[in-house]
Formats: structure tokens, sequence, C-alpha cells
């Protein structure tokens, strides 16, 4: 009973409250009995009253007191046979909820490969030549001689030494100069000027005679020419 009169008097202050607004926006409402805006904010304030008055006579809902029965649970493995545990209360109605096991989250294995640095060969023939110019062999003096030059035709008793012309045309004063630093005549034009070559001139094989100077003084015009 306290409920139906309840919603009554709410549905009869919203109807109120609905006209009193339409009064306030005309500025009245002769059908209502509300001849302006301010009766019409007075109208709807009362309405506001009603509501409030039909909502506290209007009994208020019990909480709900059901306690939720406790769920079976039915859990699944990974393997072929599967468990169920149902557990049941004094519940008449028990609404079976399965609950299944994640399976687990297989990560795919990293993979790394490992790419061998390439070697790279430069062939022989792609080798840019040595822009070295090739060494040459020191220019022999042509006024050096010695005695293994010359072989068993040296006619002297030292072994080496420097042949030297003063002239011109192949004709000239032909010299020999001594490891020691003197030179001597090997012609007669050098004879004018410059010692014999005898302290140094080899005997030959005939006693009293000397060995053949004349290879020498080849050799020494030809600076003359």
């Amino acid at each position: 009973m306290r409920g139906f009169l309840g919603g009554l008097l709410i549905l009869v202050g919203l109807v109120g409250l609905v006209i009193a607004l339409i009064a306030v926006i005309r500025g009245g409402l002769g059908w209502a009995r509300i001849p302006s805006r301010k009766v019409a904010a007075v109208a709807a304030v009362a309405a506001f009253a009603v509501m409030g008055v039909g909502a506290g006579v209007s009994p208020k809902s019990a909480p709900s007191t059901n306690t939720a029965d406790p769920l079976p649970t039915t859990t699944s493995s990974s393997s072929p046979d599967v468990t169920t545990s149902d557990t049941r209360s004094s519940a008449p109605t028990t609404v079976p909820t399965s609950v299944a096991t994640t399976e687990p989250t297989t990560t795919a294995p990293t993979t790394t490969t490992t790419t061998p640095a390439a070697t790279t060969t430069t062939p022989e023939s792609s080798v840019a030549p040595s822009t070295q110019p090739p060494r040459t062999q020191p220019a022999v003096d042509p006024r050096v001689v010695t005695k293994s030059l010359l072989g068993k035709a040296w006619p002297l008793n030292v072994d080496h030494g420097l042949l030297n012309c003063y002239g011109s045309a192949g004709v000239g004063s032909a010299t020999f100069i001594a490891p020691d630093g003197t030179e001597y005549a090997l012609n007669g034009i050098a004879k004018a000027k410059y010692p014999a070559i005898d302290p140094i001139w080899s005997a030959g094989q005939s006693p009293g005679t000397k060995k053949d100077i004349g290879p020498l003084i080849e050799r020494a015009l030809k600076l003359c020419e």
C-alpha cells in the first residue's frame, strides 16, 4: 500500500512540475489557474515537494541476501584425460563454470645466423706496377784497369790502377796512376813529363825482358779519342 501511494505522489508531482514549467515559459496558464510566472515558480517548488514526499513514502527495497554459491570448477590440463571437480551448494540450481587453464606460450627460438666475412683476394695481375724506376748499375769508369780484367796479359806488379791520356784524336801522353798515387808514363810522349813505369813493370819470361805493356797503352789512348 505504501508503495502504491508513494508512486502516485511522485506521478502527481511530476505532472505538476511539467505544468509549472509550461506556465513559466508562457508567463501564465489560465486553465491551470496560474496567472503569472511567479505563481508558476511556486507551483514548481510544490511539485518538487510532492515528489519528495512520494519518494519518502515508497518502501525501500531490501538488499539481496542471496549469496552466490560457489561454482564448480573444471580444470583442463594438457593431458588427454580431463579431471572435473564439481562443488554443489544447497541452492537448487547450479550453473557449472568451466575454467580452462591457459596453455603455455611457446617462444620461438631465436636463430642467429653468422655471415662469414668475404675475403677478397686480389690476383697478381691486377696489382699496379711499381712506379719506381729500375735500378741501374753504376757506370764503370773507363780509366779503371785491374789485373783480373787483363788476366795473364797484366804487365805490372800492382793489381790495379787508373789510366789517363792527355791529348786528342787518339794521340797524347798515356799514363798509369799506381795505388800509391804515383803517375807513371806509359809511352814516349808521357816520359817527357812523368817518370818511367819501370819500378812497377814486371819482368818477362826471358832474362832482361819486360812484359808487353801495349794493352795498357791502347786502353789509355782510347781516353784521348
